[in-house]
């Protein structure tokens, strides 16, 4: 199978979040099965770090034109081989510079990336079965593949797979800017195909069109069915519900592991992880200006910090969870409130918590490393990567159950011994402070079975070799299927 991924991010050439990090592994899982043959494309943005062009690895190719309506835009495309990957890069000055991976005229740069992607295939004549599209910034590609491409010999056969990472991100616009830069006949103005509400949604088109459609967790994938996940678009998703499933998201276990990771104080092992988590909360404590103490519990927060996460919860039980006998360390940056929010109690309460509201993904890793409970209170959370790499560094993770959440952590169940964390499943403030109480009790009362749960953690296994195969066997599944009849144009 000639498998092409589509995305607006891929580490590590550019990376807002989970989604760059999702296109920088699984690609290089799958690539590793001689039955596939595998592509990456994304924009070459400036932002693009210099360092990560791989010492000038990246060749270029060629430029071809591409229609955004009635605009006529030139596209270069440069390369890279790596990891028996063809990665892509299509360059446009105009929508791609700039020092940031997303820019104010969002929508135009993506249609016209996602118009350049389907030109791709035949400026460079490539043989492709199956297209896998990444939330709203690709979502316009199985709609212009049916649209445009389908009496196109090269195009006949494609399939595409839609992924969605977040629900909450659609792609919303207008019906004016939808003439102007999609240009696509007025059939495509229904109920049945893109309007929805008040415009035009990009998400929705792809829902209707993909020949699959695929959510970052099995859990997820029933949650946005439902109107509370669904953020407006539960009915599309229920009626194309036959097409839908979800898969797990894995971590990179060779950039996290505290056994050779750079960015932590101190490695350590499963084996020798009380000393080597010691050592880590100390020098952590020691960098951020908290009593430096070993004895007491360090509760780790890295997020966004948004709504989405649960800062709610966190903001209402802030007076509660300050009272506990830990500390608290925040790393994360998002709404200027919330950043805020935790400012101001790191100012006051200096020796309970501390506030690194400036993202740095070395801080990130020297929390995993150096926390003993790890909180992820999230209204709703697809996947999740957080609380995966917390178990892999020995942090137990406190979560809601929700999504990917309740897939890949289980609350721990005194008879049976099992259980790789603590969870609560009403968005309430009451539920959380709870849980975390019922985790501090293990700390401090209950050390046995605390280092259990540790271990447990350390046993399980998100890699993405098991979630790899599973998306191997859908797309092996949907190129079987037969193709779509091509619609008018």
């Amino acid at each position: 199978m000639n498998i092409m991924y589509l995305s607006a991010e891929v580490e590590p050439y550019a990376k807002t979040g989970g989604l760059g990090d999702v296109i920088g592994a699984l690609p290089r899982e799958v690539a590793r099965h001689e039955e596939c043959k595998v592509s990456v494309v994304m924009p070459r943005y400036t932002a693009i770090i210099p360092s990560n062009y791989l010492d000038g690895e990246m060749s270029y190719v060629g430029e071809f034109d591409v229609k955004v309506n009635w605009r006529q835009q030139k596209c270069k495309v440069y390369t890279i081989y790596k990891h028996k990957i063809n990665f892509y890069f299509l360059d446009n000055e105009y929508y791609f510079s700039g020092n940031k991976v997303y820019s104010d005229r969002e929508v135009e740069q993506f249609t016209f990336f996602s118009n350049a992607c389907l030109e791709l295939i035949a400026f460079l004549k490539l043989k492709v079965d199956l297209l896998h599209c990444n939330d709203w910034s690709t979502a316009l590609v199985p709609v212009l593949l049916d649209a445009y491409y389908r009496d196109k010999p090269l195009y006949k056969k494609i399939k595409t797979l839609f992924t969605i990472h977040n629900m909450r991100y659609q792609g919303r616009i207008t019906l004016h800017e939808a003439n102007d830069f999609l240009g696509l006949p007025s059939q495509y103005w229904t109920e049945d195909e893109m309007w929805h509400k008040y415009g035009i949604n990009l998400m929705k088109g792809a829902l209707v069109h993909a020949d699959q459609i695929t959510t970052v967790s099995p859990s997820y994938a029933k949650e946005i069915r439902t109107s509370f996940y669904g953020e407006g678009l539960n009915e599309t998703i229920d009626k194309n519900y036959k097409k839908l499933s979800g898969i797990i998201n894995g971590i990179d276990y060779l950039r996290y592991d505290p056994a050779t990771d750079t960015k932590i104080y101190y490695n350590y092992t499963r084996e020798n992880w009380k000393e080597g988590k010691i050592k880590n909360k100390m020098a952590l404590q020691q960098e951020v200006g908290l009593p430096v103490n070993p004895d007491v519990p360090l509760l780790g927060i890295v997020a966004r910090l948004v709504e989405q996460k649960g800062v709610g919860l966190i903001q209402t039980a802030m007076h509660y969870l300050l009272q506990r006998g830990m500390q608290i360390i925040v790393s994360g940056s998002g709404e200027p409130a919330v950043e805020e929010m935790f400012n101001y109690y790191a100012s006051k309460y200096p020796d309970k918590i501390s506030a690194q509201t400036v993202f740095s993904d070395q801080m990130a890793h020297k929390v995993y490393a150096g926390s003993d409970l790890f909180l992820v209170p999230s209204m709703f959370e697809p996947c999740g990567l957080t609380q995966i790499i917390a178990l892999k560094y020995g942090s137990v993770p406190i979560v809601r159950e929700t999504g990917g959440l309740k897939d890949t952590i289980f609350s721990y169940n005194e008879h049976t011994g099992q259980g790789n964390g603590f969870s609560f499943h009403q968005y309430n403030t009451n539920d959380m402070v709870y849980t975390i109480d019922r985790a501090l009790d293990f700390y401090y009362n209950r050390k046995g079975e605390f280092d259990t749960i540790v271990n447990n953690g350390f046993n399980c296994d998100y890699s993405w070799k098991e979630s790899a195969v599973k998306y191997i066997d859908l797309y092996k599944k949907v190129c079987r299927r037969r193709s779509k009849t091509t619609l008018s144009k």
